[in-house]
């Protein structure tokens, strides 16, 4: 917990400086190792429940120095915050203080108490356990009541309530001991503070022994008793020899000794500091003139202890002798007394000192009487200085004498007034205060006190508080989410203006509604049990999804998060909340799924695509073997079959574009080409027609010519049965680029945006999700592939495909792919001349496939090629040793890429290339997890032919590798 703020008395307490504490210093650092566990425990809890933790309760506190002092600290949590206020006490001195007085009653001889304001000892000495017979634990578990037979409960309350207006009492009353002995003893009961809180201390002396020299003295000095005895001082008479001849009880009682002792003692014996017998004749003969004389001495008891005494001598004669009468004051008391005033005056001038407010007193003329040593350091000035001055000196704007008697007069009658004001100091600069006045009386003339309190860092807090809200109202104004705050009834009290664009309204049309006009009826009871089970029992509710409704009806769903706002009182006030539009993250998140399942089919597609296209690659070759050979009337059949062979072909095209492993052969090409060849070739002859769009500056893209055009085929298809009775297809080419924070699940950057538009029936919005999904039709004919092949191309060409319908009004599609913006380089020799199928040269085929190995070597040799057949990679690498070492070397390598059980065309070339670094090797493949088809000459490849393919495909292959 790191200390936000921190006042002058908190810098005196810990010895750092405020600069070193306020945000900086962690308050765990101040609290004794034995009591942070307790304290950390009580933040806890008082941070969830206010009132579940002690406000007030003692700690140790490590200063700067290390040094341990006892605390005694109040906390506040602060409202709406995780913040506390803390107030702490040093009371470091009581404790000690406390420590001492134990350490004092223990040492008595008599019986101490220390007695609770509910009648129970909390603390007795060990002459106490000694005497009663009690162990100490026993007597904390009693009260007087329980060893005094007088005492009952009445008398204690009367007791108490003596206590309670600071009066001592002394009495005499019986204790009985354990065994059930009773002993007479006399009580001096006084108020005290004890462990911080009023308590009563009980000092009981054994009188035994007086009661019985009391007795004696009545029995024997019977004639004295009214004169004498009654007497509350020591009287006594002794000779001018300082020798005892009388001694009333009071005397004996003060000083210890029975009558008979002191009168065989003399008065030296009591007061050492005494007259001789030639002092006492003078001082006799002086006194029988007239008067007394009075002195203050020490007298020394029969303990041992000592008490101050007052004492006034007269000179009296009995039979016929000189003697002395002593009246001896026991004046314990009123020394205690004046050490007590004494005490109280230098505590009132060490508080007053000590004070982190600036104190003074003055007269009604303003003259200054009392300054404390706050005020010199506030000011500059010394307290001499003060002594000359008044309070217009640093306050010009203070009272005149008239006011300031009215003000007297007025605070006399009880409470005090306060104000704002400047002080000004010594150098004239000023700061502000704010002032407490009262009014007192010292030696009988009217007096004000003044306390000013140096305010600049609450001055300096407001101020920043009202930054710190025009920062946070500034911040949740500028919020990409909505914010909104209610009252407990959901009446809408607060918002920003993302709450206002969210749902359409003004700000005095949201004012009149409740939070519930804004939710449909369905998600009310959900949010009363969020309201109860979680925002008034935490504090916050989890996030949660529910619905909204703006202005004009639309229903749009959001996430949302609400907490809890308390009064002073820690009531519930009211609740905040952010809140989040996700209708784009929805439609993200159907993007996503549809990725998923498109993934599942690709797995499978993969496996069949390869397998097919084997078996297409022997056919399609046979069939142009066939063509070459002479015999028109077969050739319209055989173009028949090898026009069917290629309609399968584009199927498994279909199905590889699902694969992993079926990427993409990408090249640089204009959009706008492949999009006329396409879309133009697939409407010949047809009712509909195509209006293109295209800007003279559209960016390049690196897409698969043969996997774009097939997109275009199939939204160009789809557009063309969309419209039976004919029509027009838009379709629009352009240059965009998307930002960061754009709706699309697209990185920023440039994009082509290609927009196909017809008017055609349109999609029903319940297929609309699903029209991407894997063989999802509603023709007849059709294997619900095309849409999905699109969707498939377009993701795997790092792009994006939307849809957007309405029945009978049309659809648009709308597709974005990475733009290349720098010059398409020249594409490779352009559109290359139609080759004659003739050619020359070695060639070495390595297939796992027979019927792919027999049909390919029977184009190559109709081509005019040598031609050796490999089945795996460990054959052909052989071969290719024994061409080289023969000097009849290959000219050109076929490599099928994948060979199950032995080595593929990957790890083929990897070793051609070790025995041949100029090998032309062409990677040749139905289907593969690799990327190597896309990128073949990152792999030492020198061109591609994908499965299946004719003899005009080889022979173009075969002719650009040997050129």
């Amino acid at each position: 917990m790191i200390i936000s703020l921190a006042n002058k008395m908190f810098e005196n307490l810990s010895g750092f400086s405020k600069e070193e504490i306020s945000g900086k210093k962690n308050w765990n650092e101040f609290i004794a190792k034995e009591d942070r566990e307790k304290m950390k425990k009580y933040h806890k809890k008082r941070r969830k429940k206010p009132d579940s933790a002690p406000k007030n309760y003692e700690f140790k506190f490590v200063d700067r120095h290390g040094k341990i002092k006892n605390i005694y600290i109040t906390v506040d949590m602060i409202p709406g915050t995780d913040k506390s206020v803390a107030s702490l006490l040093d009371v470091t001195e009581r404790k000690e203080r406390e420590r001492e007085y134990k350490n004092l009653i223990n040492g008595m001889n008599d019986t101490a108490f220390v007695i609770n304001f509910e009648g129970k000892f909390i603390e007795v000495n060990d002459t106490a356990v000694e005497v009663l017979g009690y162990s100490r634990e026993e007597l904390l578990t009693m009260g007087p009541v329980d060893i005094d037979p007088v005492l009952d409960s009445e008398n204690i309350g009367h007791l108490i309530e003596g206590m309670k207006m600071e009066k001592k009492q002394v009495f005499e009353t019986a204790h009985r001991t354990k065994s059930g002995k009773t002993i007479p003893v006399e009580i001096s009961s006084s108020p005290v503070t004890y462990h911080g809180k009023p308590s009563i201390l009980s000092i009981a002396r054994d009188v035994t022994e007086r009661k019985k020299t009391l007795e004696k003295l009545r029995e024997s000095e019977e004639r004295f008793q009214t004169v004498i005895e009654n007497l509350p001082h020591g009287v006594s008479i002794h000779d001018l020899d300082g020798r005892f001849l009388l001694v009333n009880k009071s005397y004996c009682e003060v000083t210890g000794y029975t009558r008979d002792e002191l009168l065989d003692m003399k008065v030296g014996e009591l007061d050492p500091e005494s007259l001789t017998r030639n002092d006492r004749k003078k001082f006799w003969s002086k006194l029988q003139k007239g008067g007394f004389v009075r002195f203050e001495s020490t007298h020394h008891r029969k303990d041992g202890s000592q008490y101050p005494a007052e004492i006034h001598l007269s000179a009296i004669t009995l039979k016929g002798e000189p003697m002395i009468v002593g009246i001896a004051h026991n004046i314990t008391e009123r020394k205690k007394a004046l050490e007590k005033l004494r005490e109280s005056e230098e505590r009132f001038q060490t508080v007053i000192e000590n004070l982190p407010h600036a104190v003074s007193v003055h007269n009604l003329d303003g003259n200054f009487i009392l300054v404390n040593e706050t005020l010199c350091k506030h000011t500059g000035y010394t307290r001499d200085e003060y002594m000359k001055m008044t309070v217009a000196d640093i306050d010009p704007h203070s009272q005149i004498r008239d006011d300031r008697k009215k003000v007297w007069l007025k605070l006399k009658k009880g409470g005090h007034t306060h104000f704002e004001s400047k002080l000004y100091r010594k150098n004239r600069s000023c700061y502000p205060v704010e002032i407490y006045l009262s009014a007192i009386t010292l030696e009988d003339n009217p007096m004000i006190l003044a306390i000013a309190q140096n305010i600049s860092d609450r001055k300096e807090a407001l101020e920043n508080l009202q930054r710190s809200e025009e920062k946070y109202r500034n911040l949740y104004e500028s919020m990409m989410d909505a914010f909104v705050r209610t009252d407990m009834e959901g009446n809408i009290i607060e918002f920003n203006k993302q709450y206002l664009d969210m749902l359409g309204y003004t700000g005095d049309e949201i004012k009149k509604l409740k939070y519930t006009d804004l939710t449909p009826e369905k998600w009310h009871k959900m949010e009363r049990k969020i309201r109860e089970e979680q925002v008034l029992k935490k504090g916050y509710s989890d996030v949660y999804e529910k619905e909204y409704i703006k202005k004009n009806g639309t229903v749009f769903p959001v996430d949302i998060r609400f907490f809890l706002l308390k009064d002073d009182d820690g009531t519930p006030k009211g609740m905040w909340g952010i809140v989040r539009d996700i209708s784009e993250r929805r439609k993200t998140e159907e993007e996503l799924r549809k990725i998923e399942r498109l993934e599942s089919l690709g797995v499978l597609a993969g496996g069949i695509a390869h397998d097919f296209n084997n078996l297409l690659t022997g056919i399609l070759g046979n069939l142009s073997l066939a063509q070459t050979e002479e015999g028109e009337e077969f050739q319209d059949i055989l173009e028949e079959a090898k026009q069917a062979s290629i309609q399968a072909k584009n199927l498994t095209q279909q199905l590889l574009t699902f694969s992993k492993g079926g990427e993409p052969i990408k090249g640089k090409v204009s959009i706008e080409d492949i999009i006329r060849d396409s879309a133009g070739f697939t409407l010949h002859g047809s009712n509909v027609k195509c209006l293109y769009d295209f800007p003279p500056d559209l960016w390049k893209v690196k897409v698969d010519k043969g996997q774009m055009s097939q997109v275009i085929d199939n939204l160009v298809i789809n557009a063309n049965q969309a419209m039976p009775q004919g029509g027009n297809i838009k379709i629009k080419a352009e240059n965009i680029i998307l930002k960061k924070k754009s709706s699309l699940p697209l990185p920023e950057g440039k994009y082509v945006k290609i927009t196909f538009e017809d008017k055609g029936i349109g999609i029903p919005e319940t297929h609309l999700l699903r029209i991407f999904d894997p063989y999802f039709t509603t023709k007849q004919k059709g294997s619900g592939l095309g849409l999905t092949t699109v969707y498939s191309i377009i993701k795997k060409h790092d792009g994006h495909i939307s849809v957007e319908s309405q029945a009978k009004k049309g659809t648009s599609f709308f597709i974005y792919l990475p733009a290349i913006v720098d010059k398409l380089m020249e594409e490779e020799g352009k559109k290359v001349a139609r080759r004659t199928l003739t050619g020359e040269g070695k060639v070495l085929i390595m297939d796992d496939e027979k019927i792919v190995r027999r049909a390919v070597g029977g184009m190559l040799e109709r081509l005019g090629y040598s031609v050796e057949i490999t089945e795996n990679g460990e054959e052909a690498i052989d071969k290719y040793k024994e061409a080289m070492n023969s000097g009849e070397r290959f000219d050109a390598v076929i490599l099928d890429l994948t060979v199950p059980g032995g080595l593929g065309g990957k790890e083929t070339i990897e070793k051609l290339l070790k025995i041949d670094p100029d090998v032309k090797a062409i990677v040749s493949s139905g289907y593969s997890t690799d990327p190597v088809m896309a990128n073949y000459e990152k792999y030492g490849f020198s061109a591609v032919v994908a499965k299946p393919f004719d003899l005009k495909e080889l022979n173009e292959v075969i002719g650009k590798v040997l050129k």
